[in-house]
């Protein structure tokens, strides 16, 4: 669990354990799995806002120690916080969602002086 606001929504991550009969048990993918992060909005209908592949061998996604990180700070255009993804030096530059009281999440907002893949 990475945040929650009841009956508002929820941030987890979750790890999806690899085949090991496919090209991602070749990369190590076996041992870690394939992590991701998700955003569930818990309303009348509870339904999945945001679902990102966050480390991945196979796709070279390597996620800092902090990542995901989440700032709970309430802003003027309504949002409740943000989700920083962030990545070792090279991997992907930083990603950041922005995440409304409803569990509404934006489209990422790419920090533009973050490394860049090679």
């Amino acid at each position: 669990m990475v945040a929650e606001s009841p009956d508002h929504f929820l941030i987890f991550t979750d790890t999806f354990a690899s085949n090991p009969g496919n090209i991602q048990g070749h990369c190590g993918a076996s041992e870690t799995g394939e992590r991701f992060v998700h955003v569930v909005a818990l309303g009348a209908n509870p339904h999945e806002t945001l679902s990102v592949l966050m480390d991945s061998c196979l796709l070279d996604l390597e996620p800092t120690s902090r990542s995901p990180e989440w700032i709970a700070k309430p802003d003027s255009a309504g949002f409740v916080g943000r989700i920083i993804l962030s990545f070792e030096r090279g991997t992907q530059p930083t990603a950041v969602y922005y995440v409304a009281p409803d569990g509404a999440v934006t489209r990422p907002e790419i920090d533009p002086n973050s490394p860049k893949p090679h």
